[in-house]
């Protein structure tokens, strides 16, 4: 079998209350800024998430933590600012107009899971390939070694000018990354809006995707699941307006120099959907 397991199973676009469990509350992790929309010379504030439901808590600044945290505008990169334990985690200042992607990197985390905790996980984000290949190789009943860590990005727009494709097409070089298809800073409702999933650059097809609304933190997210096609590619209509939260989650076997015996990859990309002002009251 490859070293390279497909996390996806194939899954119509449903509309869905999510049911949590409590690591996969440990993993899902998003970034919200304070604003999407802003004038020239603007600061955003920059907060990182954690959680799902009423679990969703505030993840505050952790430098060892963080491999990189920053924006980027055509390719130039600045640093998200911040003090150790802030929270928000982050402060970007945004000088001149455009559409800016912020992204979040983080270094890997070990985590070893007994046998039935990691099953259960497994089986809650969609990871059947790697329950099978585990039942294959006789490690159902053993613990599950894990190198995990995440990939999160949103972008800010800053002035009222044109938006071209490159500027939400040009990849931040994560390794699971969240390409818009068309523009992030004006979706409205019962509108479609699609993403690309890349792996290590490439079109990631047959991956789960859930796309998640949260109408507030102490109750459960509509959720919308989907599948990646044969471009890597998803889209959904988004129902509510406010924050989404786009996820997917990659597995795959570890490197035998890591202690590990899987290594996954979290990426979520958080987008604004506006109300759709031609809608009729």
């Amino acid at each position: 079998m490859s070293r390279r397991h497909r996390v996806g199973m194939v899954r119509s676009v449903a509309l869905c209350v999510a049911i949590a469990s409590p690591l996969a509350n440990a993993h899902d992790f998003w970034m919200e800024v304070s604003r999407y929309h802003v004038e020239p010379g603007a600061a955003v504030d920059v907060s990182l998430r954690v959680g799902h439901g009423a679990e969703v808590t505030r993840y505050p600044r952790k430098p060892s933590h963080i491999d990189w945290f920053a924006v980027e505008r055509e390719g130039a990169r600045a640093p998200v600012q911040g003090a150790v334990g802030a929270e928000p985690a982050g402060r970007a200042q945004f000088a001149q107009p455009g559409l800016y992607a912020v992204g979040y990197r983080s270094t890997p985390t070990f985590i070893e899971l007994d046998a039935n905790t990691f099953e259960s996980y497994l089986e809650h984000e969609g990871l059947e390939p790697i329950i099978e290949e585990r039942r294959r190789l006789g490690q159902s009943a053993e613990p599950g070694r894990e190198l995990y860590s995440r990939c999160a990005k949103s972008f800010v727009r800053v002035g009222d000018g044109p938006v071209q494709a490159a500027d939400y097409t040009r990849p931040l070089r994560m390794p699971l990354e969240f390409t818009p298809t068309s523009e992030p800073s004006a979706i409205h409702d019962g509108q479609q809006f699609g993403v690309r999933l890349n792996y290590n650059g490439q079109p990631l097809p047959g991956a789960r995707v859930d796309a998640m609304h949260w109408a507030s933190q102490t109750a459960e997210p509509v959720t919308l699941i989907g599948e990646t096609d044969a471009n890597g590619e998803v889209s959904f209509e988004f129902t509510n307006t406010g924050t989404w939260v786009i996820a997917s989650t990659y597995m795959f076997e570890a490197s035998a120099d890591d202690d590990a015996d899987w290594e996954s990859l979290w990426a979520t990309l958080t987008v604004d959907v506006a109300a759709n002002a031609s809608a009729k009251p």
